[in-house]
């Protein structure tokens, strides 16, 4: 096997090594964004459910 031959195959079995690795790393921050997506949403609902209250509280 010549020198090209062997650094070629070198980049591209790191090639696939760094792709596979920004796969994991991009499957990680989409479930850490869901995670902050359903915790801002939740937040939201009972941030509503607060001011529902004081309006109550208000008009008695």
């Amino acid at each position: 096997m010549k020198n090209k031959e062997k650094r070629e195959i070198y980049f591209f079995s790191r090639l696939a090594k760094l792709i596979n690795e920004d796969a994991e790393v991009l499957d990680a921050l989409y479930y850490c964004r869901r995670i902050l997506n359903i915790s801002r949403i939740r937040r939201q609902q009972e941030a509503r459910l607060c001011e529902g209250g004081r309006e109550q509280i208000l008009l008695r």
